[in-house]
């Protein structure tokens, strides 16, 4: 008989769909299925995940015995053999690959769970960071608010006005003007040659102050010992410097902003300092070191002027926010606080006349103002109508001085008229003056180097 050969059935001749596990991404020796995701996996990698997490890998709380087993072709595997054989190596390096990459697998879920929790981290870092900035504002606003109420209070402490100063006070300071005046004529000084001053030459130079925050905002020298310097700059400190010796004898901290106006008292061993942080300060000498005695506060805005009376006790500041006071640096107490609503700009300076009874301001719009103490009212007006403007008083009291962005300006207090004029050009932009000791020399600084 002639055989006849027979096809197979259809299902017969289809290829088999071939299954991977869903942790090692191989065909699996022994498949179980999860009942509550479907995945297939193999079994002893299911197990121990089970074992370890006491759920699938796919996040669902399972058993092993609700594993599914998944029947397929028989397959006859090795006897289990010793370690030292090549079946028993291969056996051991396949329980290494499981393990790797179960913990490979974890890894990746830590991973993805340690973003998700960074994430929200940053999210909740950053809303916190505007809600303390917005508090930290509202903070400053209610500070300015508080400062500006408990000014008008303070001020007027003494006799219930704001800028009241007591009778005691006005009595002090006016003997010591008759004293002063009295005296200033028969006072002697030396005026140095033309010459000499022409030939003044850079003598040294010494980094007192921070290099990561360079710049000097004020210089002052001791009136008595012209070898003590004290400069106070953009690193928000004043320091007391000896020319002589070419060393720090101080570093005054303890401003939170830079400092922009320092001065010696004449006869004890106390400093001062203004600040843009709307404070002025008293420095002592205790043990050899500076610290801060008073803090003298009461403005909103930058300090922009500071001076001691000749009296010596008492010192009075400038502010930004158009307004001047006068503290008593012995007990750090606001005497009183002028204030006026027609004026309008900042001071851009502050100085005492020499006789004690006027106060000299400079404002940001160029008009310069003589207060006299008796009434703490204005006595004169001058008006250089050039922008901001710095002052200052000659010494025998006739005459007062004015630096502007481009000119040097002098007035006659005598006969409140303006004598002279100084073209300095708009590129000097002056921010400081003074006058020497006989009245007949006058430097100004600016930020052009010349």
């Amino acid at each position: 008989l002639k055989e006849t050969a027979v096809a197979p059935p259809p299902f017969l001749r289809e290829t088999p769909t071939a299954m991977y596990c869903q942790i090692s991404g191989e065909v699996p020796q022994e498949a179980v299925v999860c009942k509550e995701c479907g995945g297939v996996f193999e079994r002893r990698l299911a197990v121990k995940y089970i074992e370890d997490n006491g759920k699938c890998s796919c996040g669902e709380p399972v058993s092993v015995d609700e594993l599914i087993t998944v029947k397929t072709s028989g397959v006859v595997h090795p006897r289990t053999s010793a370690a030292t054989s090549i079946p028993g190596l291969l056996s051991h390096f396949q329980n290494e690959w499981d393990a790797t990459m179960l913990e490979t697998y974890n890894l990746k879920v830590q991973l993805d769970s340690t973003r998700e929790e960074l994430a929200n981290a940053l999210y909740r870092l950053d809303a916190a960071a505007r809600v303390i900035t917005r508090v930290m504002k509202e903070r400053d606003d209610a500070r300015a608010a508080l400062q500006h109420v408990g000014g008008v209070v303070d001020g007027g402490a003494a006799n219930g006005e704001e800028n009241a100063l007591p009778p005691a006070v006005i009595a002090r300071m006016a003997a010591a003007q008759a004293q002063l005046a009295s005296g200033r004529k028969t006072r002697p000084f030396t005026l140095q040659p033309k010459e000499k001053v022409q030939s003044l030459a850079e003598s040294g130079a010494f980094p007192v102050h921070k290099a990561s925050k360079p710049g000097i905002a004020a210089v002052a020298v001791h009136p008595a010992h012209p070898n003590k310097v004290l400069t106070g700059g953009d690193d928000m400190t004043g320091v007391l410097f000896d020319t002589a010796e070419g060393k720090k004898m101080a570093t005054l901290s303890g401003h939170s902003k830079k400092v922009t106006h320092v001065a010696f008292h004449p006869q004890h061993d106390v400093l001062l300092t203004g600040s843009a942080d709307k404070t002025a300060r008293v420095w002592g000498q205790s043990s050899g070191s500076y610290s801060t005695v008073h803090v003298l506060e009461g403005h909103t805005q930058p300090i922009t002027g500071l001076s001691l009376h000749p009296i010596g006790e008492y010192a009075a500041t400038g502010s930004k926010d158009a307004t001047w006071a006068i503290f008593d640096i012995r007990s750090g107490t606001r005497v009183c606080h002028i204030e006026s609503e027609d004026i309008t700009h900042g001071y851009s300076s502050l100085s005492f006349h020499p006789d004690g009874m006027l106060v000299g301001t400079g404002s940001e719009n160029g008009v310069v103002r003589l207060w006299d103490m008796n009434t703490r009212e204005v006595a004169a007006t001058f008006d250089s109508a050039d922008g901001s403007i710095v002052t200052a008083f000659s010494e025998n009291g006739y005459y007062l001085l004015g630096a502007t962005a481009s000119a040097l300006r002098l007035w006659d207090l005598r006969k409140q008229k303006e004598l002279r004029s100084v073209d300095l050009q708009k590129s000097f932009k002056a921010n400081a003056i003074d006058v020497d000791f006989s009245g007949a020399y006058t430097a100004v600084a600016g930020k052009e180097v010349r």
